[in-house]
């Protein structure tokens, strides 16, 4: 993803910079696993809520999405 600052992310979504990294780093954790475990699976060992994990899950398969169109040469959205 995009290499913002964590300061500039926290001013553009109103949040404190701890809470920004929290969400960064819960992120990366899920992105870990994503690929060799299941949601319940992913929930339970990161003590998340299936629904927290599925939107983590979400913003990846996006970002993904729209790497693979950048790669290809498609036009962005």
């Amino acid at each position: 993803m995009k290499n913002v600052p964590t300061p500039d992310i926290s001013r553009i979504t109103d949040h404190t910079e701890e809470a920004c990294d929290r969400y960064i780093k819960a992120y990366k954790n899920v992105r870990n696993l994503y690929d060799r475990m299941d949601l319940n699976e992913i929930a339970r060992i990161l003590e998340m809520s299936e629904s927290v994990v599925k939107e983590y899950i979400a913003i990846h398969e996006e970002f993904n999405k729209k790497e693979e169109k950048t790669n290809d040469g498609s036009k962005h959205e």
